[in-house]
Order: structure tokens, then sequence, then C-alpha cells
């Protein structure tokens, strides 16, 4: 479905990092290693439309420069 375009993933940065660091768990996916959870992942990112990652009222993401602390 990604091929054809019918479905996009919506993804985040921290989302993805999540995606990687779940996935390259030491025997979570049995006969794959790093590499190969390394290039699902950019067909999967490449599919992505990427969101960022706003929290409920922080402002955070309108305004680049502006620091939640």
């Amino acid at each position: 479905m990604i091929d054809q375009g019918r479905w996009r993933p919506s993804i985040s940065v921290a989302l993805a990092l999540e995606y990687e660091d779940v996935l390259k768990r030491e025997g979570l996916l049995p006969g794959f290693d790093a590499a190969d959870v390394d290039e699902l992942l950019d067909y999967l990112f490449a599919a992505a439309i990427w969101r960022r990652l706003c929290f409920a009222g922080v402002r955070v993401c309108a305004i680049p420069t502006t620091s939640v602390f």
C-alpha cells in the first residue's frame, strides 16, 4: 500500500527514533540485523509525512527560537 501511495505513515522525529530503538533490540526480529532494520526504516521514512511534535499548551512548534525552559 505504501508503494501505491494509498497509505502514508505520519511520523515525527521522536517516533522515528523510538521505532529505530525498539526494532534494533537484540532478539526482537530474529534473522534481521541492524542493516536490515535500517533498510526497512529508510523505506518507511521515505514515504512518510513528517510532523512536528507539539505539546498541548506549549508553542514551541510555531516559533522555532522559543525555549520551553
